[in-house]
């Protein structure tokens, strides 16, 4: 007998030959590898998995390059009312022989990961991943995924990094733990460092005998980098001095490498002293002693085995070429490095969500409630579907952002990166909620697996940044980017400085949507399966929905782009509706396109979410835009009470029986 996933990935393997090879249509992006060598693995003696790269001694191919195109921003151009159509074919970024033989590893490490399943358990108790496993790891390659190959690292591209990080989402500490040291820890240096700081670390890192880790978060400074308070000292030519504490470190114990970010004293363009954000290296054995304190890792209620700690330097000398950048350029790399590769950590929630919802539907299909399984009740079918939308728009999303970031000459996928990360936390909260429902009383036992879902989905929730920060990242970035492509609606926005009839053509080209009748131009339904096009048509609505309110927003309250945040949190959530159906759609095209299996089951997955966004694009669009009394929002009443219990110091209603009797 074969294990579910041996049968599951039999029979990808086979469709990766049969069905890639039919005809598409003309408009589907593909994007064939220049090179079609394999990377195969090598197998080693003292280590249950192959390894990933090959050895200094082996013989090694070029790098498989892709034939990259000039696309532009794909959610910063939807504020322009710009929809790349070729979005909707999803990118076929990856040819036969390279899915194939990706395939081939990730069955790999899953069937090694299945076989540690009972050592990956006790993670949530111990606080501590086995050594076994991350040895393992290092000696695989699986350190340096995205370091390119000159440096030792596997040079992969973000889709198949992705499909990795799907792989380790079986346990969510594993998933976090590899992400921090590649997505957070080394990667300013690859973004930011000088070749001989590359040279210094990169293979070290990509064979493992490096951790790196990221030191920004401080007890006063969380979301807002210019709160830190950590300083770094020149000492002439004997570089810099360190002094600080930072918090929320995590691999800290087990890091050799850190990136940390210090004030430091500049010269402005004003020739005045400043304080201004700078990037450090600090490397572990070039510390004297005393001069770094590790504390204990926190008791966390979820990924306890990142093990997190503070991490403390005490006047820590580091060499002058130890910055990264320039004296007081920290803040562009922190920008550089932030929100990139969020996505691709979102794979690892998806395969961990999958897990849990698939556990639930097994479960309804054995527990009876009035003779009949759980999943015969029309109810428990519905929320199963409903926990299944959201889990497939976020793969979806996960993958066209992958795609994205392959396909571009100059990928600029910083927004979509932050609205993959905020949707995995979403859902996240909603899957979770979900199935621990369909689960019955027992998830209530301490001693329930399901437990840990829960715990681990809370801290999921502001892992990454706090949904409103995100959200107004969002608001802000779109905006930004309209307000610079199409100036114009600054002389539309002050009528009275002779913009009269522009502002009147304008009105008059936007008529259509105060009646809810939108010019359908931008023609999505021919871009789709036949199947599919009365869903793309509600897409193209929403879509141009997106654009009008973003206009609007700036004629009406955008002065200067001073947006209140309750605007900028709604105009993010439409952009989410937006991408997430875009996605969903390309998806599910693909899908009925090439045959592939169940295709008819995507089909039916995605019309019903393409209702639904519309429903909530229309609500959305109230709440951005209507001022009559009986549609517009009420955020004024809202802040009132906030400011009233803020004032107070707390929740300020009386008693529900309080009478004023004396």
């Amino acid at each position: 007998f074969t294990s579910t996933r041996d049968r599951r990935m039999n029979i990808s393997k086979i469709k990766c030959f049969v069905h890639h090879h039919q005809t598409t249509s003309s408009n589907i992006l593909r994007l064939s590898h220049l090179g079609q060598n394999t990377r195969a693995f090598s197998l080693l003696t003292n280590n249950p998995l192959r390894q990933v790269v090959k050895t200094d001694g082996q013989a090694e191919s070029s790098q498989p390059e892709i034939a990259q195109q000039n696309f532009p921003p794909f959610v910063k151009n939807l504020f322009l009312g710009k929809f790349n159509k070729s979005i909707l074919s999803f990118a076929e970024v990856l040819n036969d022989e390279s899915h194939f033989n990706l395939e081939n590893k990730i069955d790999e490490i899953g069937q090694f990961l299945d076989s540690r399943a009972d050592v990956l358990e006790q993670v949530d108790r111990t606080g501590k991943i086995s050594p076994e496993i991350i040895n393992s790891f290092k000696q695989s390659g699986l350190f340096g995924l995205s370091i390119p190959k000159e440096y030792g690292g596997a040079g992969f591209l973000n889709t198949e990094i992705a499909r990795f990080y799907e792989t380790f989402g079986c346990e969510l500490s594993l998933s976090e733990f590899l992400g921090t040291n590649e997505f957070l820890g080394y990667r300013a240096l690859l973004m930011a460092g000088t070749e001989e700081q590359k040279a210094r670390y990169l293979p070290r890192l990509a064979r493992g005998e490096m951790v790196a880790t990221w030191c920004l978060a401080e007890a006063g400074a969380g979301s807002d980098p210019d709160s830190v308070a950590t300083v770094a000292t020149a000492r002439g030519e004997d570089g810099w001095v360190i002094q600080g504490t930072k918090t929320w470190v995590a691999n800290a114990q087990g890091a050799q490498l850190f990136t940390v970010f210090a004030k430091v004293k500049v010269e402005n363009s004003q020739g005045e002293e400043e304080e201004m954000l700078t990037c450090f290296l600090v490397d572990r054995a070039e510390c004297g002693e005393g001069e770094l304190e590790i504390s204990e890792p926190y008791a966390m209620s979820g990924l306890k085995g990142l093990e997190v700690c503070d991490v403390k330097f005490n006047n820590c000398k580091v060499p002058s070429w130890s910055v990264l950048g320039s004296p007081g350029c920290g803040l562009s790399v922190l920008q550089s490095v932030q929100h990139q590769s969020k996505y691709i950590q979102a794979a690892g929630v998806a395969a961990n969500l999958r897990g849990l919802l698939d556990s639930t539907i097994q479960h309804t299909n054995t527990r009876k409630q009035f003779g009949l399984p759980l999943s015969d009740f029309a109810l428990v079918r519905q929320q199963m579907a409903k926990m299944a939308a959201r889990l497939y728009c976020l793969e979806s999303m996960v993958f066209l952002t992958a795609g994205l970031a392959d396909a571009s000459q100059h990928p600029d996928v910083e927004v979509e990166s932050v609205l993959v990360n905020q949707y995995a936390a979403e859902a996240s909260d909603f899957i979770v909620s979900g199935c621990l429902g369909l689960l019955g009383a027992q998830v209530n036992l301490e001693t329930s697996k399901y437990q840990k879902y829960m715990r681990e989905s809370h801290v999921v929730q502001g892992w990454h940044g706090t949904s409103n920060i995100n959200k107004c990242f969002v608001g802000i970035s779109g905006l930004m980017h309209l307000v610079k492509h199409q100036p114009e609606i600054a002389d539309i926005r002050q009528i009275a400085n002779g913009n009269f009839l522009k502002h009147m053509k304008y009105r008059y080209q936007t008529w259509g949507h105060h009646t809810d009748n939108v010019p359908m131009r931008l023609d999505l339904a021919g871009c789709v399966h036949q199947g599919l096009q009365p869903a793309a048509r509600r897409l193209e609505w929403c879509a141009l929905k997106l654009h009008y309110v973003a206009q609007e927003l700036l004629i009406n309250r955008g002065a200067n782009i001073q947006v209140e945040e309750h605007y900028l949190e709604r105009l993010s959530d439409l952009v989410t509706e937006v991408f997430a159906t875009t996605c969903a759609l390309s998806r599910a095209s693909r899908s009925i396109t090439l045959g592939l299996e169940n295709a008819e089951f995507e089909m039916n997955l995605v019309v019903p979410i393409s209702f639904e966004s519309k429903q909530r694009v229309r609500q959305l669009t109230m709440g951005l835009l209507c001022v009559d009394d009986e549609h517009s929002n009420r955020d004024e009443h809202l802040e009132q009470t906030g400011e009233y219990m803020a004032r107070w110091g707390g929740y300020v209603a009386v008693h529900p029986l309080t009478k004023n009797s004396f």
